[in-house]
């Protein structure tokens, strides 16, 4: 789960809470002008997250993660299911390759 995933959580679990702390402009907007949120406001922000994060979601399937080998081909990755086996051995020794891992950690 990503960690905007991970914050919508969080925010959702807190505007249920009707606590808009993890908002720090909004919730110091209201401070400053002393105002209170109304449920329906409430409500909105929740259902505006929920979507979010659903919206999210479908933009950024979990199939993406097993395209993490493209950022890091140095790290330790399962076979990637859209990698046929032949591309999988080129990966292993692009992984076992330290001349490459040091032009890939100099580029850095």
């Amino acid at each position: 789960m990503s960690s905007l995933e991970n914050k919508l959580d969080f925010w959702i679990k807190y505007v249920d809470r009707y606590n808009n702390e993890c908002f720090t402009a909004f919730n110091d907007f209201l401070k400053e002008n002393e105002q209170q949120v109304t449920s329906d406001v409430e409500k909105n922000i929740h259902e505006h997250l929920i979507i979010l994060k659903k919206s999210l979601k479908e933009y950024f399937p979990e199939k993406l993660q097993d395209m993490n080998w493209l950022q890091n081909p140095f790290a330790n990755h399962t076979k990637p299911s859209m990698l046929i086996v032949s591309e999988y051995e080129i990966l292993i020794n692009i992984k076992c390759s330290s001349s490459l891992k040091q032009k890939f950690k100099a580029s850095k």
